[in-house]
């Protein structure tokens, strides 16, 4: 009886918001190895989704999600700087492959949604280490705004990929 609080579950936190099948539509699960976590000023975009003044520092986390060793997709995520200022202590190696779990064990900030936008263009000089790739490969970009239960932005996200890789699939009921 009463109101009671239900806690995220993020055993299913990678096929809630992030789906990879092979060719036959067999879920795969990818693997995260994050190349980068460091406090910097954030681009427009980010500053701008996040709610941050100008010359504020954010945190970027530039990290590769990969499949039997090959990456599939390169992500560029911008936090807060303060309010997520815990996991600069954290080790790369100790994220996992899930980002939103170590947001709620390390800062108290629970993802409750996701918006994504996608697009296509050609991989830039500064994406092209994320997926080991030449700069001008065709690319899906993919754009996440991950709310709080407050329904604030808590993450700006940029991935980006192979476009000979990717496929939109979708249920309209």
């Amino acid at each position: 009886r009463g109101t009671f609080v239900r806690r995220a579950d993020f055993s299913s936190a990678i096929a809630r918001f992030f789906r990879v099948t092979d060719a036959a539509g067999r879920p795969m699960r990818p693997r995260a190895l994050i190349l980068s976590l460091r406090k910097r000023p954030a681009p427009p975009e980010a500053r701008a989704a996040l709610g941050l003044k100008s010359g504020t520092n954010a945190i970027e986390i530039r990290r590769q999600r990969l499949i039997n060793g090959t990456p599939i997709l390169g992500e560029t995520i911008w936090l807060d700087a303060k309010r997520f200022a815990p996991l600069v202590t954290i080790a790369p190696t100790d994220f996992g492959d899930l980002l939103y779990p170590v947001y709620e064990r390390a800062c108290g900030a629970i993802v409750a949604s996701a918006r994504e936008t996608l697009r296509f263009g050609g991989l830039g000089a500064a994406e092209a280490d994320l997926l080991g790739d030449a700069p001008g490969l065709p690319i899906v970009i993919i754009d996440r705004l991950a709310f709080g239960r407050d329904e604030r932005v808590l993450e700006f996200r940029r991935a980006v990929g192979p476009a000979d890789r990717f496929a939109y699939s979708i249920d309209i009921r």
